[in-house]
């Protein structure tokens, strides 16, 4: 499967539910308003495509060679450890 497949298939699912979302939010099932919404839900499923498509290579995302871009692990620094406090000084 393409890396891309899989963010069309994301944008179709997106907009199905935006569409049905809509539909059941508004209460209005005239043919107007669904197609209206529909066109609309298209719309949005591809500005979410054209969104997603130009911010995850910008997050860091692996590439499809294999290849990890991102670090797998970042060493968190951590305080060194103090000696143990003397419950009897205050």
């Amino acid at each position: 499967m393409y890396p891309t497949a899989r963010l069309k298939l994301s944008a179709v699912v997106f907009t199905v539910l935006w569409v049905v979302w809509m539909v059941w939010w508004s209460g209005s099932f005239d043919r107007v308003n669904v197609m209206m919404l529909t066109i609309c839900g298209g719309v949005a499923g591809y500005a979410w495509y054209r969104v997603m498509r130009w911010r995850l290579p910008r997050g860091r995302v692996p590439s499809r060679h294999g290849l990890p871009c991102i670090p797998t692990h970042r060493q968190i620094e951590q305080a060194p450890e103090r000696p143990a406090a003397d419950p009897h000084r205050l």
